[in-house]
């Protein structure tokens, strides 16, 4: 859990400071709110995601995750390959 927390202040705190950086000073508020709805949508459909690996794939929990995590890393290649210049500069 230290591990994943410790990623994921790696991941958000960079972004979230960039939204704040880049938006325009007019709607700052507007930019940060979006973002905040964006996210939580998206961590409602991750649990809509897991109902149909269980309920409508029959997957179990374990082949659930794994599914979903290779769709992530699937995703991961192709936003990498479509924009390298971010991940060489993550790196």
């Amino acid at each position: 859990m230290i591990v994943l927390g410790f990623f994921g202040g790696l991941f958000e705190v960079p972004l979230e400071s960039y939204i704040q950086a880049v938006s325009p000073k007019k709607c700052r508020g507007k930019m940060i709110a979006a973002a905040n709805s964006l996210g939580f949508l998206c961590v409602f459909a991750a649990s809509g995601f897991v109902y149909a690996n269980t309920n409508v794939l029959g997957l179990q929990a374990c082949q659930g995750f794994t599914f979903m995590g290779i769709i992530t890393l699937l995703g991961t290649l192709v936003f990498t390959i479509a924009t390298p210049d971010y991940f060489i500069r993550f790196i």
